[in-house]
């Protein structure tokens, strides 16, 4: 998707006391740069509110008791606030002016939207923008207004530093590096539900590969980035930010850090390390990894990784509940395999996070930071086009609309609400596991004869033949374990395990991309393909 950047500054913060100790803020917001027009810094409107009583509902907003029509509320409050409707000239507001964007979108021929790019002063920062929320034309129907959960506008934190051109999307399986530590000391942590909650998100993902770290020690990134070409880094665990005067008078110094099981490590210090590995995204999980202390321009732990110079970071304001995690990392991770950019990955995620949770909060919490102006394809995929096609296709149409029906979302084989969506089909994720025990049952009278055992085996030597032509090293010597797999399982006395035939098929996939019509062709034998269950049938239409 392509997108027309809407550049709006907030800047200008003064803080005032009132007569009863009210905490005033007033600042100027502009629309500095768009396709429908632009304001001068003289034409900015001034804006002024309570700090506390909007704290008060961000308050709530964190403890998960602001929802509803309190929650619209609260969402046309901060569009009050960001998109005022206060004239700045005889024909125009700021929010006229940004619906002009969003029309000259609409209209385009290709699928276009709009990236909200927010330029905010420190302390503004700090606030929730990504519930913005603009009743649309023709009445509200509620959660429709919501621009986050439109799939065509993008809200970017845009961090205002000279950042070099990024470098080609690398091609292949993107590499994930997730680190899990919760440290003596400090708060006890559930890191097993969290590493189980990746590998659900990641499971079945084609392309991604997942190495998890449990009790991690800065050593063990150190150790793992050394072959420097680790695509996204996944942190689940503890971040602080810790303020002190400085030696100058009202002077403040910020340290952000994340905790690790052996140290506290500077954000800036393990940022320089990612960004020198080659590592493109950084997903942050930990607690305050997506806020601000405000004090100071780069006084937190996702703006200090942007400022050393990791292209994207997406982390959380807030705490996310294990289905929406799953659900946003799920899509997530499927747009990024697909080539999609990394706002329709977001856009993805937001819908599937809505999908699965769709009265609570956790489609919102997600914080976007990019380092340049461009919109980044930050991964090229490991994907065949077809496959690219297919996924890109599936995730268009969950950003196009707004709900697939009572917490369900469709993709593959996705579990969310309690249910799994297959193809056009939803039944209880019960159901769907008996399914899947027993579609590729063929019993005791079914046992594969000499014949059909040497065909399979046959079968199987050519494919190592083809793939011997298309990769090597550790890609080849890994792809060759798999098949070993699946010949362990398609020749066994007993029945197939489907689970096991598909996880090999799509691992082979992901370590030889390009072996993916070698890999088809082989199981189209009708002797083996009679041997697939609805997973692995499945993983190879997609191919």
């Amino acid at each position: 998707m392509d997108y027309l950047d809407v550049e709006l500054e907030a800047f200008d913060l003064q803080i005032s006391r009132g007569e009863k100790r009210e905490k005033w803020w007033t600042f100027k917001v502009r629309l500095s740069d768009s396709p429908a027009g632009e304001m001068s810094a003289d034409e900015a409107i001034s804006v002024k509110f309570e700090y506390r009583q909007l704290a008060k509902k961000i308050y709530k907003l964190d403890a998960r008791t602001l929802e509803g029509d309190d929650l619209i509320e609260f969402g046309q409050e901060l569009a009050n606030y960001l998109l005022p409707e206060e004239k700045f000239n005889e024909r125009s507001t700021i929010r006229s002016l940004f619906e002009d964007n969003r029309k000259m979108a609409a209209n385009k021929d290709e699928v276009t939207g709009v990236r909200l790019r927010l330029k905010l002063h420190e302390r503004l920062s700090t606030l929730p923008w990504e519930f913005l929320y603009l009743p649309p034309p023709g009445g509200s129907g509620k959660m429709d207004g919501f621009l986050a959960l439109d799939g065509r506008v993008s809200i970017v934190r845009h961090e205002s530093i000279d950042a070099s051109k990024s470098k080609r999307a690398p091609r292949g399986a993107i590499k994930l590096l997730a680190a899990f530590a919760s440290p003596k000391g400090a708060a006890p942590l559930d890191l097993t539900q969290e590493k189980e909650n990746l590998a659900e998100a990641t499971k079945g993902v084609r392309g991604v590969k997942p190495t998890i770290l449990m009790d991690a020690e800065f050593g063990d990134i150190e150790e793992n980035i050394l072959e420097k070409n680790v695509g996204i880094f996944h942190f689940a665990g503890h971040g602080e930010i810790h303020e002190q005067m400085g030696d100058k008078p009202g002077q403040v110094i910020t340290t952000a850090s994340l905790l690790f099981d052996d140290k506290a490590v500077p954000a800036e210090q393990l940022a320089i390390n990612l960004r020198d590995s080659g590592v493109r995204l950084a997903m942050l999980g930990a607690c305050n990894s997506g806020r601000r202390a405000g004090k100071a321009r780069w006084a937190g732990i996702a703006s200090m990784f942007v400022k050393t110079g990791v292209p994207a970071v997406v982390a959380n304001q807030f705490k996310i509940k294990d289905a929406t995690a799953i659900a946003f990392s799920k899509l997530f991770y499927m747009a990024l395999v697909a080539s999609l950019s990394i706002e329709e990955a977001v856009a993805a995620g937001r819908k599937a996070a809505f999908n699965a949770d769709p009265t609570g909060r956790d489609w919102g919490i997600q914080v976007m930071y990019m380092r340049s102006a461009e919109s980044q394809v930050l991964f090229g995929g490991s994907a065949s086009k077809k496959v690219r096609n297919k996924i890109a296709d599936e995730v268009s149409e969950l950003i196009n609309n707004t709900n697939s029906g009572d917490g369900t979302f469709i993709a593959g084989n996705v579990t969310a609400g309690g249910d799994v969506v297959l193809g056009d089909q939803t039944k209880p994720a019960d159901e769907d596991a008996q399914d899947s025990n027993n579609s590729s049952e063929r019993g005791e009278s079914n046992k594969p004869s000499a014949t059909k055992v040497v065909a399979i085996k046959k079968a199987l030597k050519k494919l190592r033949t083809e793939l011997k032509d298309l990769a090597s090293g550790n890609e080849l010597r890994n792809a060759g374990l798999q098949i070993d797999i699946l010949e362990k399982e398609l020749t066994a006395t007993t029945s197939p395990k489907d689970g096991a035939l598909a996880a090999a098929i799509n691992e082979i996939s992901s370590l030889v991309p390009d072996g993916n019509e070698a890999l088809s062709t082989t199981f189209k034998d009708p002797e083996i393909k009679g041997l697939l269950g609805a997973e692995s049938q499945q993983i190879l239409d997609w191919l």
